[in-house]
């Protein structure tokens, strides 16, 4: 989440699920996406999206996923955007979206891509996470990560529930004084005056990432499949591994995993529970 756009927030969201996946082939993975732009489903779908599946707002008007959720590429599910979303009017710290999610029979790790503001819905997401990402690239997102930050903690969050990434960097933008400093030092000290916690992991602008979603296909591919071996591909591999850790640490127990037995075994144990995060 972010309430400033163009900082990669559906980038990540999208290519945060693929990672997760591929780190844990037996970990149930959704994703979905509050906004309008239909960038995840074009991402994930094997075919173009049917329409006979129930888009988010249906969903959420539903109070139930469950026709809404699609198995996608890479093993992640994913749930169509709608064209639009109504908003809903209600406390966020009431849990709503949590409750639909779990009436719904979701598990595993849901990631949820949100809106680049902080009302209505991206609110209920926010207090339905278990970690909220919060990426920053520039002085203004950063001052956009304070407000989020500022928002959990109004709701009696602790700060451990969220975590900056700082996304989008340059590494060719060079700062003289004194020294040479980068733009990622220059967030990341900004970032420590703000006393906002921030994941170790970062993510580098790429011309080539970018070529993954605009070209003249207009074909949109993960940078798992489209850049692998790049420094993003690396970068994204490092952010998976540190935020899944992060949500570990959150509970006293980590995140269930189906239990996978060989065939004739009898049915595997479906997991009892589910963890989101919400870029």
């Amino acid at each position: 989440m972010s309430p400033k756009g163009g900082v990669g927030k559906s980038t990540l969201a999208a290519n945060l699920a693929v990672y997760l996946r591929a780190a844990e082939r037996e970990l149930p993975i959704l994703t979905f996406s509050l906004d309008d732009d239909p960038f995840l489903e074009e991402m994930l779908a094997e075919e173009p999206a049917s329409t006979e599946a129930d888009d988010v707002g249906a969903a959420l008007a539903a109070e139930s996923f469950a026709k809404a959720v699609r198995p996608g590429r890479f093993g992640v599910h994913f749930v169509r955007s709608a064209p639009q979303l109504g908003d809903d009017e209600g406390p966020p710290q009431a849990g709503r979206l949590r409750r639909i999610l779990r009436a719904s029979g979701v598990r595993g790790l849901v990631v949820i891509d949100t809106k680049s503001d902080l009302d209505g819905w991206t609110q209920h997401a926010l207090a339905a996470a278990d970690l909220t990402v919060v990426p920053v690239k520039d002085q203004a997102s950063l001052r956009g990560a304070v407000r989020v930050f500022e928002t959990l903690e109004g709701w009696g969050r602790p700060r451990t529930r969220a975590r900056v990434v700082i996304s989008l960097v340059d590494g060719r933008i060079q700062f003289p004084n004194g020294g040479e400093a980068s733009m990622q030092h220059v967030l990341r000290s900004g970032l420590a005056r703000a006393g906002l916690p921030v994941f170790d992991s970062f993510v580098s602008r790429s011309p080539k990432v970018e070529a993954l979603a605009t070209n003249p296909d207009g074909a949109t591919t993960s940078i798992l499949e489209g850049a692998a071996g790049s420094v993003v591909d690396g970068q994204l591999r490092a952010l998976a591994r540190e935020l899944r850790q992060r949500l570990d640490a959150l509970d006293p127990e980590p995140v269930p995993t189906p239990e996978v037995r060989p065939p004739g075994a009898g049915a595997p144990r479906r997991p009892s529970g589910w963890r989101s995060t919400t870029p």
